[in-house]
């Protein structure tokens, strides 16, 4: 792949180098990602904040018959977070899929910003996106973050999903009254609805499982998907001392506290 969009790359890469000066409103370096293993995992753009934007060399008409369409969205969306998002955020207390849905929505968060300083921008990222996923993959957690990227950015993407209504609904709140120029309201709102599928999950897992198995000829009912409910326990270092209180005191505590042992027999 390298051999084949190699070049091409290197003779756009002056072009492109002009358009990220004008798109992230300074100087940058915008280089080629060499992708030098074969068949290694298709090689994505990179942004680093010492070596600038690293757009992949292995893009070819497999991936897209124009390949200065992809380059250019690839460059777009960089410039988005080189203008608004901040150099560092914490990813502190957020769970895999938790991180998924806030990078799903500050990706829609920048990408919006630069539209509204540009707007030609918007068609070349809908022009990037992926086809919305088919009825065979929509259902599962790749496909929800795919339908949520395609329902914040394109108003006539059509969803009837309730959490996706939700997003929606909470991000163009978010726009109308200007918040979107900072990642702290938009952050919150991912908190809300990672928490509402952690609900789902936790809806399925003490209610609808049991009722579902009371079905004749249902045999088992199995959870797959969605973020299962923690309790997370943040120790205050000095209550801790001032009670001569250790840690492995809390573990075990908790640990006694949430025993838990099965229960679907109970004989009277």
């Amino acid at each position: 792949n390298s051999e084949c969009g190699g070049a091409a790359l290197a003779d756009a890469l002056p072009s492109l180098s002009w358009l990220w000066g004008m798109l992230a409103g300074e100087l940058g370096a915008v280089q080629a990602g060499q992708q030098s293993v074969l068949h290694a995992a298709a090689a994505r753009p990179v942004l680093d904040a010492e070596h600038g934007l690293l757009l992949p060399d292995s893009y070819t008409a497999l991936d897209a018959p124009d390949h200065w369409a992809l380059w250019r969205a690839a460059l777009a969306h960089g410039a988005a977070h080189w203008r608004h998002s901040p150099r560092q955020q914490s990813g502190r207390g957020l769970k895999p899929m938790g991180h998924a849905v806030v990078g799903a929505l500050e990706d829609a968060r920048v990408e919006c910003l630069l539209a509204h300083e540009f707007p030609g921008v918007r068609r070349w990222f809908l022009d990037a996106f992926a086809p919305p996923p088919d009825a065979a993959w929509r259902t599962g957690f790749d496909g929800l973050i795919a339908r949520l990227h395609w329902a914040l950015a394109d108003a006539a993407y059509e969803d009837e999903n309730g959490w996706i209504v939700k997003a929606r609904t909470l991000f163009g709140e978010l726009r109308q009254s200007g918040e979107l120029a900072e990642p702290g309201p938009l952050r919150a709102a991912a908190s809300i609805l990672a928490n509402d599928l952690g609900q789902l999950r936790a809806l399925n897992d003490w209610f609808l499982k049991f009722e579902l198995k009371t079905v004749p000829d249902v045999a088992e009912v199995a959870s797959v998907g969605g973020m299962v409910r923690q309790y997370q326990v943040v120790l205050d270092a000095d209550k801790m001392r001032a009670l001569a209180v250790t840690q492995r005191m809390v573990v075990e505590a908790l640990k006694n506290a949430n025993q838990a042992s099965g229960g679907s027999v109970v004989e009277m």
